[in-house]
C-alpha cells in the first residue's frame, strides 16, 4: 500500500470515528430524555398511589405551572381525568390510569435498553477503529524517520 493509499485510509478512519462520535452524543442524549421521561412517570405513578391514602373533600395546592399553584379541593378520589391526545381528556378508575402509567414505564424502559445497547455498539466499534489508527499512526512514523 503506497504511502497515499495509507494516508487516505488514516483519513476515512478518522472520518467515520467523528461520525461515531457524533452519533454517540445523539444516542446519549436521547437516553437523557427517556430516563427524564421515566422518571416524571414513575413520580406520576406515586401520585395516583397517593391518591388511595387521600379523603374526598380534601384541601391541596394544584400546580398551574412554573411554581404558581391554585387552593382546591378534591371532590373525588376514585377517578381521574386522563388526556389521551389530541386535547380529549377521559375519565378514568385510579387503578386504570395506574396500569397504563405502569405500561408506559415499561415501554420507556424497553427504549432505554434499547438505546444503552446501541450507545455499548458504537462504543466497542469506535474503540476498535481508535485502535486500528493508533497502530496505523505507528506503522506510519518509520516511514517518516527513513526520509
Amino acid at each position: 500500500m503506497t504511502k497515499e493509499e495509507k494516508q487516505k485510509e488514516m483519513q476515512q478512519k478518522y472520518f467515520e470515528l467523528q461520525m461515531m462520535e457524533q452519533q454517540i452524543g445523539q444516542l446519549q442524549q436521547q437516553k437523557n430524555t427517556i430516563e427524564k421521561q421515566a422518571a416524571d412517570f414513575n413520580s406520576l405513578k406515586e401520585n395516583i398511589s397517593n391518591l388511595k391514602k387521600i379523603k374526598a373533600n380534601s384541601n391541596m395546592n394544584a400546580p398551574l405551572g412554573s411554581g404558581i399553584y391554585l387552593k382546591s379541593e378534591i371532590k373525588d378520589t376514585e377517578n381521574v381525568m386522563v388526556n389521551i391526545g389530541s386535547g380529549i381528556v377521559l375519565q378514568k378508575k385510579v387503578d386504570d390510569a395506574k396500569e397504563m402509567v405502569d405500561k408506559q414505564i415499561k415501554e420507556l424502559n424497553s427504549i432505554l435498553k434499547k438505546l444503552e445497547s446501541d450507545i455499548s455498539g458504537v462504543l466497542k466499534k469506535s474503540s476498535t477503529i481508535h485502535k486500528e489508527l493508533s497502530e496505523m499512526s505507528i506503522a506510519e512514523k518509520p516511514l517518516q524517520k527513513s526520509k
